[in-house]
């Protein structure tokens, strides 16, 4: 099997399709990225196109990159001949220059579905499933089809009854076990465990020792609270929470700031903000991580069993909040956040006996077999296809 990776160029999305790939070209088949990814050193995969690609998060529905994505993928496709791409949610270039291509994508998603499982959850979802996930279907579709008429694919067209958005195959970074209605999703949507990886190349971690080192100065019984900040979509001062705890704690606090666009307030002496490329150690040493609801920290979080606080702003970080709910592994903008930190330094408070549980899950399928199984199933039924056509 030949397989291109073209995701979006931010670790939440780069990093679970960089594992993924890793594990094919482990499995023994061939892997190509399309474009460098920034904070992706050290991950061996052959990258196709040297030059920086139209990749950004920050761009990623503006019509000169997605053309630029478009028109990459193309040449790939043509010069390499790959049998599946891997591509991310919001990268829209490969995903079309797949359908047009004939080649079978496969589609990394994030750690739980945002849709709606199916149309009857779409028009009448109940009480803590979220109303808004039809809603946010509705969008990315329309933002699809609009993706297709810059690149000048005007028959974007899917299987009937299957949904262009999901490509021939759908990756969750979670356990089926674990994600709400999972009967009644796409039979197209598979479940494949945390996906995680992190650059091990010394550079990428440089940041990361400097914050351990920090930690280290500290006694041993100071705890410490790991935050990752992401974007804020609507009101919400997400330092504040983290602010209160540092004034009313006895607590060092590690902030990666490499996915925000939030002010920074001046901070007091006992937390320190960085641009992190990797967070494992970080989060194997905190013992309580407050993220806005990206899914590569949250998962983080609980697959090593610790206790959220979650302060999302809108998008995807109402889904990965409400889930936790459900998992009663969180709790979302708390109106004493310095209080709620002391109480789950207990080992026997609820959300961190749970979040222990949900750990036991998702390491279980730590593993990643699966996504190659699928990845291969795709290439072999593309040959066939091919073969009868």
């Amino acid at each position: 099997m030949r397989m291109l990776l073209c995701p979006i160029d931010t670790p939440g999305f780069s990093y679970p399709t960089v594992a993924v790939g890793k594990a094919v070209a482990d499995a023994g088949h061939h892997v190509l990225q399309l474009c460098p990814l920034r904070g992706v050193r050290g991950a061996g995969l052959h990258v196709v196109d040297p030059s920086s690609g139209p990749f950004a998060i920050e761009q990623w529905f503006e019509e000169k990159p997605v053309n630029q994505q478009y028109a990459l993928t193309l040449a790939a496709i043509d010069q390499y001949q790959p049998d599946v791409i891997l591509t991310s949610m919001l990268a829209m270039g490969p995903l079309l220059a797949a359908q047009a291509s004939r080649v079978p994508a496969a589609v990394m998603g994030l750690m739980s579905y945002v849709w709606p499982a199916d149309e009857h959850l779409a028009t009448s979802p109940p009480a803590g499933y979220g109303a808004n996930r039809a809603l946010r279907h509705r969008e990315c579709q329309a933002l699809l089809a609009q993706a297709a008429r810059w690149v000048g694919n005007d028959t974007l067209n899917s299987s009937p009854g299957r949904d262009p958005l999901l490509g021939e195959a759908f990756l969750l970074r979670t356990s089926r076990h674990l994600e709400p209605f999972a009967e009644r999703l796409p039979s197209h949507v598979h479940a494949i465990g945390p996906a995680r990886w992190e650059p091990q190349e010394p550079r990428s971690s440089a940041e990361t020792l400097r914050m351990l080192q920090w930690l280290d100065e500290a006694p041993l019984d100071v705890p410490v609270l790991y935050a990752q900040l992401g974007r804020v979509f609507r009101k919400g001062d997400v330092w504040a929470p983290l602010l209160d705890i540092a004034s009313n704690c006895d607590v060092r606090i590690v902030v990666d700031i490499s996915r925000s666009d939030s002010h920074q307030p001046p901070l007091p002496d006992n937390m320190r903000a960085a641009c992190l490329t990797t967070s494992d150690a970080l989060i194997r040493r905190a013992t309580t991580v407050l993220t806005t609801g990206g899914s590569s920290a949250t998962l983080s979080a609980l697959v090593h069993g610790r206790p959220l606080i979650l302060v999302p702003t809108g998008g995807e970080q109402r889904v990965t909040a409400e889930v936790c709910r459900r998992w009663q592994v969180a709790v979302e903008w708390p109106e004493r956040p310095s209080q709620l930190f002391t109480e789950l330094q207990d080992p026997n408070h609820p959300l961190r006996v749970n979040a222990r549980g949900i750990a036991g899950i998702l390491n279980a399928r730590a593993g990643m077999a699966d996504p190659v199984v699928i990845l291969d199933g795709l290439s072999k039924s593309q040959a066939a296809h091919l073969t009868t056509a």
